[in-house]
């Protein structure tokens, strides 16, 4: 779905971009949907970070270029529900395994594992030309 509403390539179609888009805006209107995205993906080592990455490309495509389009205006709404549903999951108490303090550990230690791994192969490839 990331590539449909990034893509800036004639493979897609406006139309197909701007679906793509209300399915995302309907999915953040989910009852919890971007806390269950985060806890459940961004905060686990083995996934990718799908809400982060979501997200982003979410705000990125909410800037016009040129002239506003409704994509931005869909861009935005897709912010706002994950605005209202973030709002919501707290005044509920947040998630009910998970402090906020060990949601933050989990995700630190993902970024930290992540950048030992990236550091590691950067030396292996590099020592490998030598």
């Amino acid at each position: 779905m990331i590539n449909i509403i990034s893509s800036e390539s004639d493979r897609f179609s406006y139309e197909q971009r701007e679906i793509a888009l209300d399915s995302l805006v309907q999915l953040f209107l989910l009852p919890g949907f971007a806390a269950e995205l985060y806890v459940n993906y961004d905060c686990d080592l083995y996934c990718a970070s799908l809400f982060e990455e979501t997200t982003g490309m979410v705000i990125r495509n909410a800037y016009p270029v040129a002239k506003l389009m409704g994509t931005h205006l869909l861009s935005l709404d897709a912010l706002l529900a994950v605005i209202d549903t973030i709002e919501a999951h707290c005044s509920l108490g947040g998630h009910r395994n998970l402090s906020s303090t060990q949601l933050r550990q989990k995700q630190f230690k993902k970024q930290l594992i992540v950048s030992y791994r990236v550091l590691h192969t950067k030396i292996e490839h590099s020592s490998n030309q030598i």
